[in-house]
């Protein structure tokens, strides 16, 4: 994963580091910003409508692997 965004969190969800937002229009999450064990976790937040494209975006990658699979039976 490129974005560092993307990768904390995916990290945050990995190691229950994350709760939504009062209102639940999002996601807070805790995440280190590096690879560093020893470094502190930083608060970042997510909301709703990015959250949705994410969603949107890994089904659609889902479906068309899955689609590609089907199609190449020798699989």
């Amino acid at each position: 994963m490129i974005c560092r965004l993307i990768r904390a969190f995916r990290n945050a969800i990995a190691h229950a580091n994350w709760k939504y937002k009062g209102d639940f229009s999002g996601i807070i999450f805790w995440a280190r910003k590096g690879n560093q064990k020893n470094e502190s976790l930083t608060k970042w937040e997510v909301n709703q409508e990015d959250l949705n494209f994410w969603q949107a975006l890994s089904r659609c990658t889902g479906y068309v692997v899955l689609t590609e699979l089907r199609d190449h039976k020798e699989f």
